[in-house]
């Protein structure tokens, strides 16, 4: 089939995973890509690919009319039987009138923003998501506590929600890396933002009799869910930015993986931590739960004493430990591996199809 992914927003992560999905789904399909200037035809695999420039210093062209009429002109061309947005961008709002004829899949990320996202990206995300709930033929959620904020919030027919996990990518796998040489007991990484619960972190380590070594790797500021600075024990260390290749030789080391969030959608933090056979811990936000399943222990969201409870058990039982990390590593196996996460793309790919008929 003639698939056209639509993916104009390429920044850390999200570019990773549209590319690697698109390598993936070249390899069933006829693949075509549009795109913003930072991603390339040969990332993709991709038969062909238009690239639009965005900057967000320059926001009005997100409304460009000529770069709308060299989307329509692309479209028009190669007439795709799907279209699959797979990311939220102020010009996905103006869409719907160019594809109104084709099939469409929608990637809903955050159907509630969340803390982290800002208030003009808020509001793009929360009208793109009325918009394409009405609009799109199927809409895809990396886990069933999206599907229900969908529900709770917006009016759509519950079989039009399809659940497909999030994948562990490829630029993620380096099983050539040694484990790090240094000590670490507790390890956070990504990018420190207000609602990734660094303060319920700190609180934790600082009320427990047991002092975990633990690193955090990520750049921002260590500070609360409304910005303000946090000072870190002496048993813990804030590595800032940390490369690849040296990130991954520390989720080698670390004994768990902690994602204390205040609020949260989706994540690749747990496949990631579980590829490497990692147990987590994890608040009781969004879809890490679920992802955690029993490869993990889960807290109340702020509840920095049952945080602290969570991290001794699991630091203190060698035993409970171990099993839980062979748990981790068959959620991995049964769950987030590209090619069982493919299939299920696959599968409402030619569904999607089916319906055309």
């Amino acid at each position: 089939m003639r698939l056209l992914i639509i993916s104009l927003c390429t920044q850390g992560i999200m570019r990773d995973h549209f590319i690697y999905y698109c390598r993936e789904f070249s390899k069933k399909n006829e693949l075509y890509c549009i795109t913003n200037d930072n991603v390339q035809n040969d990332d993709l695999c991709a038969i062909q690919t238009l690239n639009i420039s965005y900057h967000r210093k320059n926001p009005f062209g997100y409304f460009s009319f000529s770069k709308l009429r060299k989307i329509k002109e692309f479209i028009d061309e190669i007439r795709p039987d799907i279209i699959y947005i797979l990311t939220h961008h102020a010009t996905s709002l103006l869409l719907p009138p160019i594809i109104k004829k084709y099939k469409i899949l929608y990637q809903v990320h955050d159907p509630v923003p969340h803390l982290g996202v800002g208030k003009l990206s808020s509001l793009i995300i929360k009208l793109q998501t009325k918009v394409y709930t009405k609009r799109a033929d199927y809409l895809i959620v990396a886990g069933k506590a999206v599907k229900q904020q969908i529900l709770e919030h917006f009016k759509v027919d519950k079989r039009k929600i399809v659940v497909i996990p999030f994948a562990m990518i490829g630029n993620l796998i380096h099983d050539e890396i040694a484990p790090s040489t240094e000590e670490i007991d507790l390890l956070f990484f990504g990018r420190i933002e207000p609602y990734k619960g660094m303060d319920v972190l700190v609180e934790a380590l600082k009320t427990m009799k047991l002092k975990p070594i633990t690193y955090i790797a990520g750049s921002g500021m260590i500070c609360d869910k409304n910005g303000r600075k946090v000072l870190l024990p002496k048993n813990a260390v804030h590595l800032g930015y940390v490369k690849d290749d040296k990130l991954i030789s520390y989720i080698k080391k670390a004994k768990v993986i902690v994602l204390p969030y205040h609020e949260a959608s989706g994540t690749f933090t747990v496949c990631q931590a579980f590829y490497y056979g990692k147990p987590v811990i994890v608040s009781d936000v969004g879809t890490l739960p679920e992802y955690a399943a029993d490869g993990g222990l889960v807290f109340k969201s702020g509840d920095s004493r049952e945080l602290a409870k969570c991290i001794e058990k699991i630091l203190e039982n060698d035993d409970l430990r171990n099993h839980i990390s062979i748990n981790a590593r068959k959620r991995y196996e049964e769950s987030f591996t590209m090619e069982k996460i493919s299939k299920m793309y696959q599968h409402i790919f030619e569904k999607t199809m089916e319906n055309k008929k």
